[in-house]
């Protein structure tokens, strides 16, 4: 799927390229492309849930701070909401009302699911 996501993007960017005004917003205007390329995509393949309850964590990973490989594979088990909302704010620097005009929620509930996102990372990380 991300390589078909990856695919899509650049045909759209090879597309509408001509219609860029300022060469100084390329990198933005292709990330944006491939961000919304891929959230279609998903949207299209399956329902994306966003929900204010809590998560059951099953297990509870030990890790070393240094290690980032623990931190993604925590990131990866977080509900798909969760995690979609947790990379657009924390990851790639978007703010509430961009994630919730991009993903079709409510700026409240952006901010619900990254609270959930980030105390269920904490759970996961917790070292023991």
């Amino acid at each position: 799927m991300a390589e078909d996501a990856l695919h899509d993007a650049f045909l759209l960017i090879y597309r509408d390229i001509k219609k860029l005004k300022n060469n100084e917003s390329l990198l933005p205007w292709m990330k944006r492309v491939m961000i919304n390329t891929s959230l279609k995509m998903l949207q299209r393949h399956r329902k994306i849930e966003y929900t204010d309850e809590a998560v059951k964590i099953d297990k509870v990973y030990t890790f070393n701070p240094m290690d980032g490989e623990h931190i993604y594979k925590a990131i990866s088990r977080l509900a798909e909401g969760y995690r979609i909302v947790f990379l657009l704010i924390e990851v790639e620097g978007y703010k509430h009302h961009e994630v919730a005009e991009m993903l079709g929620i409510s700026e409240g509930t952006s901010k619900s699911q990254l609270h959930y996102a980030k105390q269920s990372l904490m759970k996961m990380l917790k070292t023991e």
